[in-house]
């Protein structure tokens, strides 16, 4: 019976072999980065060759699972054009503040209470 693995190394001048590792390795980080499944599927084709000879081909797929990607919300213009501010909302007067370290320090003096004459 032959060696199954000896015969993988063998495909393609052992290109095969390093491709379909390659593929495993990215496979299970994707997995593990994203918490979704993905597969690895490995094919082999054997086709005769005369009598005593076979050709053997593979084919490797893979489905490695991608993170999702963010949404961004858009708006729509009566133009029909995508906009990220809601053209309908007015722009609100907003001006930058200062830095706090940049203001100047202002000192706080405790007093006494006035004395009202009740006590």
């Amino acid at each position: 019976m032959p060696d199954f693995a000896a015969i993988i190394k063998e495909l393609g001048r052992g290109n095969t072999y390093a491709e379909i590792s390659d593929y495993l390795q990215q496979l299970v980080l994707a997995v593990q980065e994203t918490r979704k499944a993905g597969s690895l599927q490995f094919t082999l084709k054997i086709k005769p060759n005369g009598d005593h000879s076979f050709f053997v081909s593979d084919d490797i797929k893979a489905k490695i699972p991608q993170p999702a990607r963010p949404e961004t919300i858009f708006f729509v213009t009566a133009a029909g054009e995508l906009v990220r501010n809601d053209p309908r909302q007015a722009d609100l007067p907003l001006r930058q503040l200062a830095h706090p370290l940049d203001m100047p320090m202002r000192h706080i003096v405790e007093v006494e209470p006035i004395a009202t004459g009740s006590d």
